[in-house]
């Protein structure tokens, strides 16, 4: 726990095992930095086991030039993506993702039972540009379950739980984020409980919201959207998936003039059809 410590105004630059780490540290301020030409994440958090790193603030940070390490297990390095966040509970703000091979910002909180009541912290006006991977890439943010047989998780080995999100009172805010010119806009995968105000996504080169496995009651919430397909000429603007319920308030698509706007898969498993809820108002 150091309130007091910080990382300011430095850069790092050619290195060959991630550029920022936080293992096991708290309520640190990562403000003004820079990470480029980087193999492995930009900025990471190393715990990817138990509640590590909570209640950090990073703050007007520019990852660029990350790099995957293929078939290098060391924590934090294989996605390559410009900030690497298995802690919910930490503040970002102004930070830019560019020029990155993995996604831009990439949370995966698989491991984190106990992490998964924690609250989710602040994200506000945060950018990704020019990247292979997706802009925002959210895994097990507030899942329902961990599904897997032998009552064990397959990357954790912790107990089978089922939780009812809307018990929990929880929300994700996330404000102003904008993505463009990206493999994907923004990538879920067991998501919860997640509200989304202002987004802007612009030429990514294949779906603009991917769904791709979100569940349970209230599980995403779009308002003030812009999905343009521009010169990428996105595949889809919105591609709904398994066991979906979400929202969409206000959301424009522009120029798809050659792919669907909106995809919904309610037809791709027949068995669970009667799980499918989605929403647009004001299209």
């Amino acid at each position: 726990d150091c309130k007091d410590c910080y990382l300011k105004n430095s850069a790092i630059h050619n290195c060959y095992n991630r550029g920022f780490a936080l293992d096991n540290a708290f309520r640190i301020l990562i403000e003004k930095n820079v990470a480029a030409d980087i193999w492995g994440d930009g900025f990471s958090e190393d715990n990817v086991l138990y509640v590590g790193e909570v209640e950090n603030k990073f703050y007007y940070n520019l990852a660029c030039g990350t790099r995957k390490i293929w078939g290098f297990l060391e924590k934090g390095t294989v996605t390559g993506s410009g900030f690497f966040l298995p802690s919910p509970p930490n503040d970002l703000n102004n930070n830019v993702a560019t020029g990155i091979q993995g996604s831009g910002f990439f949370w995966w909180t698989v491991c984190y039972y106990e992490n998964h009541n924690w609250p989710f912290g602040k994200f506000d006006d945060n950018y990704a540009h020019a990247n292979a991977g997706d802009g925002m890439h959210m895994w097990f943010i507030y899942p329902r379950v961990y599904p897997l047989a032998g009552g064990t998780h397959l990357l954790c080995a912790i107990p089978y739980q089922h939780h009812i999100r809307s018990r929990w009172g929880l929300r994700a805010a996330v404000n102003n984020f904008r993505s463009f010119q990206t493999g994907g806009g923004i990538y879920f995968f067991d998501a919860g409980m997640l509200n989304f105000t202002n987004t802007v996504i612009s030429d990514a080169r294949h779906i603009g919201i991917d769904i791709g496995m979100a569940d349970w009651i209230e599980v995403l919430d779009f308002k003030n959207t812009l999905i343009l397909s521009g010169n990428a000429k996105t595949r889809w603007g919105i591609s709904t998936g398994w066991w979906s319920d979400t929202y969409f308030h206000n959301i424009t698509f522009q120029d798809f003039n050659e792919y669907p706007a909106t995809r919904a898969c309610g037809s791709c498993i027949d068995s669970i059809k009667a799980y499918y809820w989605n929403n647009f108002e004001q299209v």
